[in-house]
């Protein structure tokens, strides 16, 4: 997966490559959720991130995440994922 998110795709800054690290060394899928979840709340309420959250790599490492894990996702993962994909 690291050859996806090359260094120009999430260069901005030091929070976003750290996400996006968290999300290629997540060894299930509840870990990659949470670490996407805690990432966005940091994000909101210190504005550190992305300004547009179609545009976040995070968001985009996090996706590419449930398509390794779409076999052990719940019905409902499953309905948050796809909410998600259609946020872009």
């Amino acid at each position: 997966m690291k050859a996806y998110f090359t260094e120009k795709c999430y260069a901005d800054n030091r929070f976003m490559q750290k996400g996006v690290e968290l999300q290629m060394d997540a060894n299930s899928w509840y870990a990659a959720k949470r670490a996407y979840e805690y990432s966005c709340l940091l994000c909101c309420t210190r504005g550190v991130g992305a300004v547009d959250c179609s545009q976040c790599p995070i968001r985009g490492a996090m996706l590419t995440n449930s398509i390794v894990f779409r076999k052990k996702l719940t019905k409902e993962d499953k309905e948050w994922v796809e909410r998600e994909r259609k946020l872009l």
